[in-house]
């Protein structure tokens, strides 16, 4: 008598001979290779999904450091055009103002507000709070910074 394993493995290859057989047309064959595709998609956008979950949820404590702004940007409003099947539509896009600086060697581009863009210059210091993810890099959304 098999064991409880191999009558688990028997029934599983019954089930893909009896999908697969030569019998079967090639619709048949066709739609559960299909079908096993889309389950594959379905496992790795979760897995993907829980990377992303996990890392931004971090419960890594807060740092705290001291960098020094590369760049500065300022951007005027704008109005954008995007296709939307056979219609253009426009998107008006609000001035932004964005400071680059690095975070333990890594580039950073963050939004800010425009009173805190004209109250600092290029080589200023600033101070900076940030959350390293558990998967490793810095959690953008969450950066504080603040004048030096």
């Amino acid at each position: 008598m098999p064991s409880g394993h191999t009558t688990q493995n028997l029934k599983i290859r019954g089930v893909l001979n009896n999908i697969f057989s030569r019998h079967s047309s090639f619709g048949d064959r066709s739609w559960a290779a299909f079908m096993a595709l889309i389950m594959l998609l379905y496992i790795v956008m979760a897995l993907g999904l829980g990377v992303i979950l996990i890392d931004s949820v971090s419960t890594g404590s807060l740092k705290s450091t001291t960098s020094r702004i590369e760049a500065k940007r300022a951007r005027p409003a704008r109005t954008a055009i995007h296709p939307v099947g056979k219609i253009m539509v426009p998107q008006h896009l609000p001035q932004s103002y964005k400071l680059h600086f690095k975070i333990d060697g890594e580039k950073v581009a963050l939004t800010t507000t425009k009173q805190f863009f004209d109250n600092i210059d290029v080589g200023d210091k600033i101070k900076v709070d940030y959350k390293i993810g558990i998967l490793g890099g810095v959690l953008h959304q969450s950066i504080r910074i603040r004048p030096n």
